[in-house]
């Protein structure tokens, strides 16, 4: 076959494209041929120039096995050898990926066998440099080319997940990662990000990752498969540097690390193939702040207070596996299972919750479950945040910090779970609460209190006798009782036989009249700025009033909120005694509600019933 130079064919190809013709399958073949000659070659600028034109021509190829064979392991090679160098231009860049997405959407061979792929698959999947350097490209400006990078990868995966070649699967996940792909595609700017989502890009690399992930995280070692012996041997071997850079580990030292005196069966036994390959990224980062902080923890533990890092490596894995992106929607755009800084954070924040509440072997499930709130709480950052400004926030809260959200994240499970069966047992705690404060306000009011019969800054100021009322509650509780007296008496008298009573039934309404300003409010401060005097007015149905003064906040709620409370008004209850009843509720009920397991789903055969619910406010009593 003659050799046609990239030129001719070149100007074919305009030719073609102005007349709307395609090629007949020999000519096609024979172009081909020529390309793939100078591709091959040394000459670089003809290897660069043929690629070109190479790409130009896919859309003139009739379908043809000849055609298709034409583009084999070693033509993908030389292509992608180009692509590979970080000085390409972006016009060579993109003949080459738009050469391997035609090449991977099958649309040149007539009969598709199974392996029909393997020519690119077997290039591509453990080429270190190509995919650093597309992971890397990806922040070109030119969308062009993170769109046609981001398909690549796409297809890249779906066809090695088709397959089912576990070297191609493994090695292409694990050569992204470690090329830092999937976290750099989460930090892109946002403008790129929409229109990549706009155009489908993402939402596709989603369904590859999706599909690679469940694969590989339900993908059990076997160590007789070569490719599984291999990621087992060079995980083993940086879990061992990472515990002593000489190479070498004790039984002990494995034991601490949280894999047991032997740690090659611990791995296969309880690690993914994910597992592995994740927590191997993981030990490769170059980021020191967790390695330093670890050799620092490990020079002061004890045998019960080691970082067990081996066993939070699988349990991390299986935290993001279990993953539900209905209850964690912003994960999803930042490929959470293979992006290094997610894994990264988690056991990073492992060891800072595990060093600061001095954690010991047996704290390593409680641990976990603070984990799981911090990944919930990375979602809800990355509402408002991006990666980086999400991850920073993190870490700069401390281990209290993330304890109290737990908690509360517990209280808001707790509650959504049982929200619409509680109405009635909410309702239950309310008015129990609100009986409580007002067995309180009866309880004090049947003490008795000394009352001023006259505003006692106008009684100072006018150089009067001060006089008094002591009030009390009836021992009926029917009626309150009340006696004015010239000075106050050491014990509280009794005035149940010739005190004044005003029956509660015959009570119209009362009211409550502030006669001094806010202390707060000034910034002089005297003795009587210092009181805080209230008028409290009671009127009964006949419209005669009762008035008394009281100098503090305390009786103040006392008579004002307890009378009211007696004469079942509890309308127009103070802020303060309103404060009091919903805390004593929101307490309540959150203890209460602690008890109860979580309910998934209300429609499902078995429902709870209020009788559960009610049933916890039995025999419970305020302290």
């Amino acid at each position: 076959m003659s050799i046609v130079d990239y030129n001719s064919i070149n100007k074919h190809i305009k030719e073609l494209h102005t007349k709307n013709l395609k090629l007949d399958e020999s000519t096609g073949a024979k172009y081909i041929e020529s390309l793939r000659s100078s591709i091959l070659g040394s000459n670089k600028l003809d290897k660069i120039n043929s690629i070109v034109v190479l790409a130009k021509i896919l859309e003139f190829l009739p379908p043809s096995d000849l055609i298709n064979g034409l583009f084999d392991s070693k033509l993908f090679a030389n292509i992608f050898e180009v692509a590979s160098n970080d000085t390409v231009a972006n016009e060579s860049l993109r003949s080459a990926l738009r050469i391997s997405l035609t090449f991977l959407s099958g649309v040149i061979p007539v009969n598709r066998s199974a392996d029909v792929f393997n020519a690119l698959l077997v290039e591509a999947h453990n080429n270190y440099e190509l995919l650093e350097n597309l992971s890397n490209k990806l922040f070109d400006q030119d969308l062009r080319i993170g769109s046609n990078i981001i398909d690549f990868v796409t297809k890249l995966l779906y066809r090695s997940y088709e397959l089912k070649e576990d070297s191609f699967i493994i090695f292409s996940v694990k050569n992204l990662m470690n090329a830092q792909f999937f976290t750099n595609l989460s930090i892109l700017p946002d403008s790129n990000k929409a229109e990549l989502e706009r155009l489908g890009f993402l939402a596709n690399l989603n369904k590859s990752v999706c599909l690679i992930k469940t694969y590989l995280m339900g993908l059990k070692l076997n160590t007789k498969i070569d490719c599984h012996h291999f990621i087992l041997t060079d995980l083993l071997e940086a879990i061992t540097y990472s515990i002593n850079e000489s190479g070498t580990a004790t039984v002990e030292e494995y034991t601490n690390y949280g894999l047991t005196a032997t740690p090659s069966k611990f791995i296969v036994d309880n690690y993914s193939v994910l597992t592995v390959v994740q927590m191997k990224c993981f030990l490769k980062s170059p980021n020191i702040t967790f390695k330093k902080q670890y050799f620092e923890h490990t020079m002061f533990a004890n045998e019960n207070s080691y970082f067990p890092l081996g066993n939070f490596g699988h349990t991390i894995s299986r935290l993001l596996d279990n993953v539900d992106i209905q209850d964690y929607p912003n994960l999803e755009h930042i490929f959470y299972a293979f992006n290094n800084e997610i894994y990264y954070m988690l056991m990073f924040k492992a060891l800072n919750i595990w060093i600061s509440s001095r954690a010991e072997t047996e704290d390593y499930d409680k641990t976990m479950k603070v984990l799981g709130s911090v990944l919930q709480l990375v979602d809800e950052l990355l509402e408002n945040l991006s990666l980086d400004e999400a991850l920073e926030s993190l870490n700069e809260m401390e281990y209290d910090q993330l304890k109290k959200y737990q908690i509360e994240r517990l209280k808001k499970s707790k509650n959504d779970s049982w929200s619409p069966l509680t109405a009635n047992f909410n309702k239950d705690i309310a008015n129990q609460a609100l009986n409580f404060v007002k067995d309180q306000r009866f309880l004090e009011l049947s003490k008795g209190s000394w009352v001023y019969t006259e505003n006692p800054t106008e009684v100072t100021k006018a150089n009067k006798k001060q006089t008094h009322y002591f009030v009390i509650l009836s021992s009926n509780n029917q009626s309150l009782i009340y006696k004015e007296f010239p000075k106050r008496t050491a014990e509280a008298p009794n005035i149940d036989k010739d005190g004044t009573k005003i029956e509660f039934n015959q009570i119209l309404k009362i009211d409550s009249t502030p006669l001094t300003s806010d202390a707060t409010s000034s910034k002089l401060i005297s003795i009587n700025s210092r009181l805080n005097i209230n008028k409290i007015s009671i009127t009964t149905k006949s419209y005669r009033i009762f008035e008394f003064f009281v100098d503090t906040r305390e009786l103040l709620y006392i008579w004002l909120d307890g009378s009211r409370m007696l004469i079942n008004d509890n309308s127009d209850l103070s802020d303060d005694t309103k404060y009091q009843v919903d805390s004593l509720t929101k307490i309540r009920s959150e203890i209460q509600l602690i008890d109860l397991d979580e309910k998934t789903d209300i429609t499902e055969e078995f429902k709870f019933k209020e009788a559960d619910l009610a049933g916890l406010t039995a025999g419970f009593y305020y302290n």
